[in-house]
């Protein structure tokens, strides 16, 4: 009688274990596959930095600052402004991550082009400005596009309790890559004549983006179709979009984000101000490139421990002091290690975005699906971020980095006493997101 009943708890139990096993290795595919991702987007990106190369790029045509500042807004206006309504279009589902790897592709084809126009000789300044903002602005809407998508895919990979550590370690893999691609461009700009040095920037990192995408096929995705979507893209806004930030707390933290986004918008010129400093050859953009990147090595594993620990919130504050010290010391010091630290400090905008503040925006609205918060969070910066490099770039014109970068300072204090309005954010770990 034991042995009969001991039977029959093996045959109950064999088939959930089988499961649970595949399901337990699909998902380690899964991760894998996203981490090996990040490392090939992180190491395609300082060959075409809209942070770095491309105003060095533009600098070298001779264009002013306040045109330099519009490849920027061109690039972070788009990446937004997408995203609501791709949030909208493309559903969970079989073609999902089609879709989704389509875009990037798309995306990484402006920079293919760009790199073969400068390759083959055409270096005016006003066709070099407008094939340049032509291209990030095709990259832009690729990559925003997909990035929604990108992240219901992250986060459904991951639980909520090892959510901010593990974004920790995406941004991880991010850096690594980045510096590995910052050397290569630095060694690229060094050997290569200019301004062919640029051409083959953009076109290694273009290619480098499409194969980064083709990674994702290992990706195995839920086929199971999401809920439909009813009535028009504008009933989509106002039903899902508008009621969220209508919430007190998670409009005070967009007011927070966007003021940190403004701040954030004298980073491009920061490359600039440190070569002209330093008196440094073209090859300083890509050491400050993999250098922007490898503070996305050194600090979000520390912010994703601070996140998880001691809540997204402080994360967040950890990111805005750490981005004013940087600020201060590219205003201040001198010297090549005094320079390079505070540009590492200053780089913090990115893992900051990737980990402190998209985790405090999905903990500030669990009940959401990821690809509307995400979306909601980039549409709220879009405004400063298109308007904000474009008036930074006149300001240095007019009057020099000081004042510019002052301002910049001065947004970081506003978003800290946003942060602060936005009031103590709950933390306990219970519900997660609707993916």
């Amino acid at each position: 009688m034991k042995r009969k009943a001991e039977t029959a708890c093996e045959i109950a139990v064999e088939p959930v274990t089988s499961t649970d096993s595949f399901k337990h290795l699909v998902l380690h595919r899964n991760r894998a596959a996203i981490l090996a991702f990040e490392f090939l987007w992180g190491l395609a990106m300082p060959f075409v930095s809209v942070m770095v190369l491309i105003p060095g790029y533009l600098k070298y045509l001779g264009v002013d600052n306040v045109w330099i500042g519009l490849a920027p807004s061109i690039h972070m206006g788009a990446i937004a402004l997408i995203q609501p309504f791709s949030a909208y279009v493309i559903r969970p589902g079989a073609r999902r991550l089609k879709q989704m790897r389509t875009l990037y592709m798309t995306g990484s084809g402006g920079f293919v082009l760009l790199g073969l126009l400068v390759l083959y000789g055409i270096h005016a300044p006003l066709f070099g400005l407008c094939a340049t903002l032509v291209a990030v602005g095709l990259f832009a809407v690729g990559a925003g596009a997909g990035d929604p998508h990108y992240m219901e895919i992250v986060v459904a990979s991951v639980s909520l309790q090892q959510r901010g550590r593990y974004f920790g370690l995406r941004a991880v893999c991010l850096g690594l890559g980045g510096i590995l691609g910052g050397a290569l461009t630095g060694v690229l700009l060094h050997f290569a004549a200019t301004p062919l040095d640029f051409g083959y920037c953009f076109l290694a990192g273009g290619l480098l983006f499409g194969g980064s995408t083709l990674v994702l096929l290992f990706y195995r995705d839920d086929p199971a179709p999401g809920a439909a979507r009813h009535g028009s893209f504008g009933d989509f806004l106002r039903e899902r979009i508008v009621p969220l930030v209508r919430r007190e707390q998670f409009r005070w933290y967009l007011i927070s984000i966007s003021c940190f986004a403004l701040a954030a918008c004298g980073l491009p010129f920061l490359p600039l101000l440190i070569k002209e400093k330093l008196g440094a050859t073209n090859a300083i953009y890509g050491w400050l490139g993999g250098l922007a990147m490898g503070s996305t090595l050194i600090m979000p594993w520390m912010l994703g421990i601070i996140c998880d620990r001691w809540g997204s919130r402080r994360g967040f504050v950890m990111v805005l002091f750490l981005y004013t010290i940087g600020v201060l010391g590219c205003l201040f010091l001198d010297g090549y290690i005094a320079l390079f630290i505070s540009y590492l400090l200053a780089s913090i905008w990115l893992p900051g975005s990737i980990v402190s503040m998209t985790n405090l925006a999905l903990k500030l609205a669990p009940d959401v699906p990821t690809s509307e918060v995400f979306s909601t969070k980039m549409v709220a910066m879009a405004p400063v971020q298109i308007i904000g490099p474009v008036l930074i770039g006149a300001m240095i014109d007019d009057w020099s980095y000081g004042p510019a970068l002052w301002t910049c300072l001065a947004c970081v204090v506003l978003s800290l006493l946003a942060l602060w309005r936005c009031g103590p954010v709950e933390e306990k770990l219970t519900t997660e997101n609707i993916n």
